[in-house]
């Protein structure tokens, strides 16, 4: 199961990023796309980024009747609820009236506009381009609808506009020769720019050429130097023989007297020789120092050429950049001489008409707006298509969108701000009970199964969870996003205690461990069923988690993750009742009813008990998420993590190790064994063994039964 996690998560992580939303949608056909739900405080913030839109029979479409933009309505519920409340037969962008508050933005791809309706809007800020060229056509207007009285003032009008209509030609003429001129002094430039590069790169191919020829000379002459010195070495050497020769044959004559002689020349030779390597060696020590020196130096040549070269690689860059950055400008400037950044307030905002801009096919705008304190509340964002809310019509469409949605306290909704804190409390709590439990287990040794540490192991896993959950809550609020290696943490521990939760419960219904050892065949099924159910509850958790709202894969896996979690929560109820169906039956055969009515109360306790934990984790907490105001929602989570610990605290308890619980007590004697064979008669009889028990109430020796 873990591995399986981990296969999919490096693919799921990277298709969201939490409270900053960047979702890509192509050949979409839905006529409506909830893309998210969001709870604002007072000063919360929403700033939605259209950054392409495309559509398809634009020229067939009648957006007046068929519009197409987004809504932003604020709801008082949330999940499955708030879907089933909407009206489905009419499109929301075509409403006039609204009993909540509705912010409308209808895009005309004819006009190149956006409308802007709102209902019931308070506070709340509107920021966005509008365009200029709305009221420059209204004064023409007024003026013109002022001057129509007068005969006169109509003639001069008329003159007027003539020769306003010749500056505007001559106008239009300079600026396309200007236009013309500057496209072709920016190509001479790029012309002279690629010149100087091929200049520059055969001046540097010839230094090369020259640096390596002179080189070459260099170490030809430093070679024939040696080549001499040799040679006069050589010489000197034959001419030193030759004199010894001489000397040898007069010393042989004069061999008395020339003894002594012979050994000073001698002595005089070798100090000589001496003195003459020891000068040659000097000489081979400067020469290396030298051509070290030179190497020195050119490397030092080398080096501020290549520090000249990357200086005007810098230089041209920088150059190239301040090039861009100057069309950007222009750019900009010109949006702004066609657009002007307006802000309305209230019940202004309706009526406004913001900027579409059309690049290529596509389409794209942004809005920022800000909340006021009379307009805070639960607030959900969908995109409309009403064209295909037609039966049997169909108009692809493709849409990329930028939103990001922050409260002032960070980027967390308002009902998930204290989260965080609750979960790292939640796990101080886990982490209690399962220390409490853990020295419980050491007290009573001799009565501790396997179980008992299968469900410490459970608590722990359930606070380190929690940990990493609050941890991966907490970055969520800082920075927008989970990091991904805490969320991989947490959905490998949320995985684990699912699928542990699930097994323990279902052990402790069979009675496994504590009064038999054999599984029938009945309970292994159960397992077989839990267990990869578990699995693909945690697959569907997760992909939920990380996919947006607005993907069409989020409510198929939603609508699995529920119907998986209620088949889950039905098949471990089937083990209890099975035994306590066996305990009836034993408490009827038996001679010792009184043990088996004890164990039959406990049984019935632990189903009543499973009954009240499903109830309250899967139908009151979403009762309760419903009946609560938006900021007080998180009080769904604190219910779940509480029934969940008072479940684990009270199940600890009836099963905890102790020689007096009757749960644990195992049979002593045949009498005995005749009643674990009724618990266990389902298709298992081959193995039950008669178990003999020691003081300590450990099982000591089995004898096969059969």
């Amino acid at each position: 199961m873990a591995c399986l996690t981990l296969l999919l998560l490096p693919l799921l992580l990277t298709l969201n990023e939490a409270r900053i939303h960047r979702l890509s949608l192509s050949n979409e056909t839905r006529s409506v796309v909830h893309l998210n739900t969001f709870g604002y405080f007072a000063n919360g913030t929403l700033e939605v980024n259209l950054t392409s839109l495309y559509l398809t029979q634009i020229s067939k479409t009648n957006f007046s009747t068929n519009p197409v933009g987004f809504s932003l309505a604020r709801s008082h519920v949330n999940g499955v609820l708030s879907y089933t409340a909407e009206e489905t037969e009419k499109c929301t962008l075509l409403k006039t009236r609204s009993d909540d508050t509705l912010i409308l933005f209808i895009i005309d791809p004819l006009t190149l506009s956006v409308q802007v309706k709102s209902f019931h809007e308070e506070d709340s800020i509107l920021m966005a381009d509008q365009k200029k060229e709305v009221k420059e056509t209204r004064k023409k207007r007024d003026l013109d609808s002022g001057h129509t009285k007068d005969k006169a003032g109509e003639n001069k009008d008329s003159t007027n506009k003539g020769e306003e209509k010749m500056v505007e030609d001559k106008t239009t003429k300079t600026k396309d020769a200007a236009g013309q001129e500057l496209k072709d002094l920016e190509d001479k430039e790029k012309l002279k720019e690629e010149k100087d590069d091929e200049d520059k790169k055969d001046q540097k191919k010839q230094k090369d050429l020259e640096d390596k020829e002179k080189l070459k000379e260099e170490k030809d002459d430093e070679d024939k130097k040696d080549q001499k010195e040799q040679k006069d070495l050589e010489d000197k050497e034959k001419l030193k023989e030759e004199k010894d020769d001489e000397d040898k044959k007069d010393q042989k004559k004069q061999k008395d007297l020339e003894d002594k002689e012979k050994l000073k020349e001698e002595k005089d030779d070798e100090d000589k020789k001496d003195q003459k390597k020891q000068k040659d060696l000097e000489d081979k020590e400067k020469l290396k120092e030298e051509k070290d020196d030179e190497d020195k130096k050119d490397q030092k040549k080398q080096k501020d050429l290549e520090d000249k070269e990357k200086l005007k690689e810098e230089k041209d860059d920088e150059d190239k950049k301040d090039q861009k950055e100057q069309k950007e400008e222009k750019i900009e400037e010109h949006k702004k001489s066609i657009t002007e950044f307006l802000s309305k307030k209230g019940k202004n905002i309706n009526g406004m008409k913001l900027t579409l801009f059309k690049f290529k096919d596509s389409y794209n705008f942004t809005f920022h707006i800000t909340m006021g304190a009379e307009d805070q509340g639960l607030y959900s964002l969908n995109f409309h298509n009403c064209y295909n809310m037609k039966p049997g019509i169909f108009s692809p469409y493709s849409l990329s969108v930028h939103i990001t949605e922050k409260n002032p306290a960070g980027f967390l909704s308002a009902a998930e701000i204290p989260l965080p804190r609750l979960y790292i409390c939640m796990a101080a709590m886990f982490l209690t009970a399962a220390i409490v439990w853990t020295s419980t287990l050491l007290k009573h040794r001799y009565s501790v199964f396997k179980i008992h540490w299968l469900m410490a192991s459970l608590a722990y896993i359930k606070a380190v969870s929690l940990v990493f959950h609050s941890i991966n809550y907490h970055f969520i609020n800082t920075e927008g996003r989970p990091i991904e290696g805490w969320a991989v943490m947490y959905y490998i521990t949320h995985l684990l205690k699912g699928a542990l939760l699930f097994i323990t419960l279902a052990l402790i219904g069979t009675g496994f461990a504590f009064v038999k050892y054999i599984l029938s065949d009945k309970e292994k099924k159960i397992f077989m069923i839990v267990i990869p159910l578990q699995v693909l509850a945690n697959v569907a958790y997760i992909i939920i988690e990380e996919t947006e709202e607005a993907s069409s894969e989020y409510v198929l896996w939603r609508e699995i993750l529920f119907l998986v979690d209620l088949i889950c929560c039905g098949a471990i109820l089937f083990p209890v009742v099975w035994s306590i169906r066996h305990l009836q039956e034993a408490s009827t055969t038996d001679g010792k009813a009184a043990m088996n009515l004890e164990k039959l109360k406990l049984f019935r306790h632990y189903y009543v008990m499973i009954v009240c934990y499903i109830y309250f984790t899967r139908i009151i907490a979403i009762l309760l998420k419903v009946a609560v105001p938006f900021q007080w929602q998180w009080c769904q989570e604190f219910l779940i993590e509480v029934s969940t610990l008072v479940f684990f605290v009270l199940t600890g308890f009836k099963f905890q190790p102790a020689s007096n619980n009757p749960y644990l007590q195992l049979p002593q004697d045949e009498e005995d064994l005749e009643m674990d064979e009724v618990v266990t008669e389902s298709g298992a009889l081959e193995g039950i063994s008669k178990v003999k028990k020691t003081s300590n109430g450990r099982e000591r020796q089995r004898d096969p039964a059969l």
